[in-house]
């Protein structure tokens, strides 16, 4: 089963994000880390897999469209970051260490800086 995370932006922009995912958007988003040169393409590796729906305002005529590359960097940016966020909750949950062990299954520094995104690319 499938929840969504809405997320909501200025002037009723907003998109609804999957906080539970199936395997194959797993794989889509472990492609795209794999793929990605800075941290914030691996962020938008896991937006684009995440997302379910969106309504934002095209940057360049100022029209409601349903397609996120039309939306402005300054209202998608906390949405990337809270999708990286999500999947990186829902990994950790779904591929747990072994019992007993201190690993929990999340690859997440302690420092608190971007998990996996960080571990892709040394700029961002």
């Amino acid at each position: 089963m499938e929840y969504l995370e809405r997320q909501e932006g200025p002037d009723g922009q907003f998109c609804d994000l999957y906080t539970r995912i199936s395997y194959s958007r797993q794989r889509m988003i472990e492609i795209g880390l794999r793929e990605a040169t800075t941290t914030a393409d691996a962020m938008d590796a896991a937006l684009r897999a995440l997302l379910a729906e969106c309504s934002v305002r095209d940057a360049d005529t100022g029209e409601m469209v349903h397609d996120i590359e039309k939306a402005g960097a300054e209202v998608v940016q906390p949405w990337r970051v809270r999708a990286m966020e999500l999947y990186n909750a829902w990994h950790k949950d779904a591929f747990p260490g072994p019992k007993g062990s201190p690993r929990t299954g999340s690859r997440t520094p302690s420092s608190g800086k971007t998990p996996r995104a960080s571990a892709t690319s040394g700029h961002g």
